[in-house]
């Protein structure tokens, strides 16, 4: 025997289904129309009066919808009664025993509702109705739960044990607006340093995501009118690159010392530095060492 759940077919021209489990107020009344739920505003719920021993709440009541259901629709009237105790007592205050029954017996209600709705597992058929009693018994574990929540600060204080000490507020606003300019933002995907090639050493590069590159070293002398041909560590994109010398140092410091990129070198992989050097009226092809940087885009 179901003692909270009553099924009707629908024929077409009846509108009013009688239920006779008990309930407590009219929350505790819910239905439903093959499976789903049927919004309040489509029926008029009536409770029957209240008994002489209200123990078991109202003893029933009616449904009435507003549009007979079709032939064959399934109504179901059922209850689902909310978590909570109907009696609360007092310290050094005796205990009423028709309060005490009526306190067990929802109880009991309770429990029974939900082992009904467990076991309804088993003859469902309709997958909707599966999904939305699934998430009603999670819904109300959770409510159950929620009713028992321990204060561990509080039982720490009783017990004297040290509390855990509070984290630090992370504000989560100001780090995902961080991260979303660091996305939008160029960086350094790979360096190196240490390098050495034709033409240079303690060369350096530093890639970044957008195929930006910065790169240098330090040319060997530059000897002859041939200049120093220089092979850069990383190739680039076209001869559109900046590139930026630097002379080093001369036996004579009084000299005006000058490099160039010699004309027709400039290549992706690379370019010939020549250096002069002038005093007066003297003038020719120094030898010093220079310093040399280049930046643009990688091929």
């Amino acid at each position: 025997m179901n003692h909270s759940k009553i099924t009707y077919t629908g024929d077409g021209n009846t509108s009013q289904f009688h239920f006779d489990f008990a309930v407590w107020r009219a929350a505790d009344v819910k239905v439903s129309r093959n499976g789903l739920p049927v919004p309040a505003a489509e029926y008029k719920l009536t409770l029957n009066k209240l008994p002489a021993n209200a123990s078991f709440g109202h003893d029933g009541g009616n449904i009435a919808f507003k549009v007979p259901p079709k032939i064959g629709d399934a109504i179901t009237l059922f209850r689902e009664l909310a978590h909570q105790r109907v009696v609360s007592y007092q310290p050094m205050k005796p205990v009423d025993p028709a309060a005490l029954n009526a306190d067990a017996n929802y109880i009991m209600e309770v429990v029974r509702d939900m082992n009904r709705r467990v076991e309804g597992f088993a003859a469902l058929e309709n997958l909707a109705e599966i999904v939305e009693r699934g998430t009603a018994i999670v819904e109300d574990m959770e409510n159950a739960l929620a009713k028992t929540v321990i204060d561990l600060s509080e039982y720490a204080k009783l017990s004297n044990i040290p509390e855990v000490p509070q984290l630090p507020d992370i504000d989560f606003a100001a780090l995902a607006a961080l991260v979303a300019q660091m996305a939008g933002a160029d960086y350094v995907v790979e360096s190196a340093n240490g390098l050495s090639g034709p033409g240079y050493t303690s060369g350096w590069y530093r890639k970044y995501k957008s195929g930006w590159v910065e790169q240098g070293a330090l040319g060997t002398n530059v000897s002859s009118e041939s200049g120093q041909a220089i092979v850069l560590p990383v190739p680039m994109r076209n001869t559109d690159y900046h590139h930026l010398l630097s002379p080093g140092t001369t036996t004579l410091l009084t000299n005006t010392l000058s490099l160039r990129v010699r004309s027709g070198t400039k290549t992706p992989t690379g370019f010939t530095v020549v250096g002069t050097w002038s005093q007066g009226s003297s003038a020719g092809f120094g030898t010093w060492g220079i310093a040399w940087e280049v930046k643009g885009f990688a091929a």
